[in-house]
């Protein structure tokens, strides 16, 4: 018990210095399992969906809780399920359990955390460079439109790339993607 409780106060303490250090509320849910996927470049070692979530989300693993991760099928792809939360945010992602490919990807952070959470104001092209960027598409796959409530601009849109549709609101106070839905759409679908 004092090993584990050790062990979480020293993981706390390492952070990802690309995200913001706040302290979670809850702790990991130390009874989920992470089944390992095969890296991209199949050389045969492992890698972690659960981190691989965690990039793609910004978010550092030390500010995860209630983790749950399990192995199931979406659009007839081998998938690792991934859940969880952080104090600010609820993150369900599919990662490809052949390649570490995201399959799908939602998620939402709480608008009231936005300040807090901090960043780069950025225009509406910055914008749509950031999520071109994030599916590896070009900016002209990107439709983009400003929004704003309360008096607070925000960027919302969608984007299509290599059967993948993306649709996105960003705080263009922060720079930061609060609302995001990813997945593999029908071919043929309008655009």
């Amino acid at each position: 018990m004092k090993k584990g409780i050790l062990m979480l106060i020293a993981l706390s303490l390492c952070g990802c210095a690309s995200t913001p250090a706040l302290p979670p509320q809850g702790s990991a849910d130390e009874g989920a399992e992470k089944t390992p996927a095969v890296d991209p470049d199949h050389s045969g070692d492992p890698i972690d969906a659960f981190t691989i979530a965690c990039a793609d989300a910004q978010v550092s693993e030390n500010e995860t809780f209630n983790v749950k991760q399990e192995q199931s099928e979406e659009s007839g792809i081998a998938v690792y399920q991934i859940e969880f939360e952080t104090e600010y945010g609820d993150y369900d992602y599919a990662i490809s359990v052949d390649d570490g490919d995201i399959v799908d990807a939602d998620y939402e952070v709480d608008e009231e955390w936005l300040d807090r959470l901090g960043g780069m104001p950025l225009d509406m092209n910055e914008a749509a460079s950031q999520v071109a960027a994030k599916i590896g598409a070009d900016t002209e796959d990107v439709r983009i439109w400003q929004e704003e409530d309360d008096g607070r601009i925000r960027y919302e849109g969608e984007a299509f790339h290599d059967g993948v549709k993306a649709e996105f609101e960003m705080d263009a106070k922060t720079g930061i993607i609060f609302d995001w839905n990813l997945g593999i759409t029908n071919e043929n679908e309008d655009r």
